[in-house]
């Protein structure tokens, strides 16, 4: 089961808008603010118009030290091919956005991001693009590539100017992989830079990569840890444990009827990694199509979700505890109930709680913010937030992300004013 691509296909550019300059685009929107149970507060911080701010995130986003937010648009941008955006946080409490890079894919440049960006061990912003590059593959619109972008080298006086973008490497969509989805990339204390794409790769029936970049002579050399052939299609990013194994999910094993998905292990010997799949998904209450990356806690037990199956046929919520040399699997929640699950990974507190989204699920079937809290002989379920698909937003793809304080944030790929996405936070 693959991620709809909402307005954003591979392969559709019927909103190119040319080639415009790439500039800096400020925009300040009003803040709609919503109180809930519990003393909670909804704030949408940002609604995309559609134009030169972008549309349809499709991930969550990245917070620094400052409170700033960082995050991609999938959609229409200033070129029509979305871009990476800052929203600046404010002294009266409120945010402008800044378009960091808007992409140009009929100039060599990347298109779509679909994954988050986040900030490597040199501080800047690194992210993927599911297509262009301008290479020829899917079509004519590129197979993606991989990116850095940092602030100017040189003093700027304007309010904001657009980030400096490397581009690290460019899929062909053959032997090294093509299309990144809802990735991000991973980063090993070496400053290797680990990743998956969706497609390409080698042997008999590829169906995708796990890749590391390495940087070398001043650029960065791919090397292509794993093939998949079935299961396959990975569409998230992977999980690095403190003894270097790769941890992940594929979306589809090869069946016609059902795209039931696994969860992976990757472990290298000698110079060679083999695949270990913890669980192939049956399609039935236990879940299927699992798009998300895992997440550990401080005893390396792994948590993740599905986004079919189930007890209410909309996805699970699951657990793999370390037993000895091996793995116990147990569902700790399966009854989404809706036309879409969870599609984004858990995030983890310090007190042990879960917390995620769900695409289309929720009394509004618009999606939904829920928690997920240890309790004895068990895990306790409650929602934060339930959208609406009015101006709170719809269709939510990307996960939470947590401040020091608690808050969460988080995007919507679609509704708001202009029915082009929000950025959105709870204070609990």
């Amino acid at each position: 089961m693959m991620k709809p691509r909402q307005s954003v296909q591979l392969g559709s550019h019927s909103s190119l808008r040319g080639r415009l300059p790439v500039l800096a685009v400020i925009l300040t929107l009003s803040i709609l603010s919503i109180s809930m149970a519990e003393g909670q507060t909804f704030t949408v911080l940002h609604q995309f118009t559609g134009g030169g701010d972008g549309a349809g995130p499709a991930s969550g986003v990245t917070i620094d030290q400052g409170g700033n937010l960082y995050g991609t648009s999938a959609g229409e941008s200033i070129n029509g091919a979305g871009n990476v955006y800052e929203l600046k946080r404010l002294a009266n409490g409120g945010y402008t956005l800044v378009v960091l890079h808007d992409f140009q894919p009929t100039l060599g440049d990347g298109g779509h991001p679909l994954g988050r960006v986040i900030f490597g061990p040199d501080g800047r912003l690194y992210g993927m693009t599911s297509e262009g590059a301008n290479n020829g593959c899917l079509g004519g619109f590129g197979c993606g590539m991989v990116f850095a972008l940092q602030p100017p080298a040189t003093f700027c006086s304007a309010i904001s100017c657009a980030w400096h973008e490397t581009i690290l490497h460019i899929f062909t969509g053959n032997a090294d992989g093509g299309a990144p989805g809802y990735t991000e990339p991973v980063f090993d204390r070496n400053g290797n830079l680990y990743g998956t794409t969706q497609y390409g790769g080698t042997g008999p029936t590829p169906q995708g990569t796990v890749f590391m970049l390495q940087p070398s002579g001043g650029g960065w050399a791919e090397t292509v840890l794993f093939n998949f052939q079935c299961p396959g299609s990975p569409d998230s990013a992977v999980l690095l444990d403190n003894a270097g194994n790769l941890y992940g999910t594929t979306a589809d094993t090869c069946d016609d009827d059902h795209d039931q998905g696994s969860v992976y292990q990757l472990t290298k010997v000698g110079n060679t990694w083999s695949a270990n799949f913890l669980r192939i998904f049956q399609g039935g209450s236990d879940g299927s199509g699992p798009t998300a990356a895992l997440v550990s806690d401080s005893s390396g037990n792994l948590y993740g979700s599905t986004t079919g199956g189930g007890l209410g046929r909309s996805g699970t919520l699951f657990e793999f505890s370390r037993a000895g040399n091996g793995w116990n699997y147990s569902q700790i929640y399966g009854n989404f109930i809706g036309s879409g699950g969870p599609w984004a990974a858990l995030v983890m507190d310090s007190a042990g709680n879960l917390y995620g989204t769900t695409s289309r699920d929720g009394v509004y079937q618009h999606g939904s913010v829920f928690k997920l809290s240890p309790v004895a002989g068990g895990w306790s379920f409650s929602t934060l937030h339930d959208f609406t698909g009015g101006d709170d937003g719809s269709a939510i793809y990307g996960g939470v992300t947590l401040d020091s304080a608690g808050n969460l944030y988080g995007t919507a790929s679609e509704g708001g004013a202009f029915n082009s996405g929000v950025v959105w936070k709870i204070v609990p």
